[in-house]
């Protein structure tokens, strides 16, 4: 992983987002904060290992992709009972 300053991280998620960028964003334990008109606040909490406050672009040990190698959402479904 490329070392990133706070600052660097942020301008990245502004500017130029991405599904590569190891970003809490980017990451399947992120759950994002949105307003009742549905836009998004920036931050949001992480669930693993336990719940705690996250910015978007914050990184951390944790990250695991929540994107498929296409780059589209590689999301689960489960069988129902």
């Amino acid at each position: 992983m490329e070392a990133t300053t706070k600052q660097e991280r942020m301008e990245n998620y502004l500017h130029v987002p991405g599904t590569k960028m190891p970003m809490c964003v980017n990451c399947e334990h992120y759950i994002a904060h949105y307003s009742k008109t549905g836009w998004d606040f920036g931050c949001g909490h992480c669930v693993q290992p336990r719940l705690k406050p996250r910015n978007a672009y914050d990184i951390c040990e944790h990250f695991e992709s929540k994107y498929n190698s296409k780059g589209s959402l590689g999301i689960i479904r489960r069988e129902s009972r």
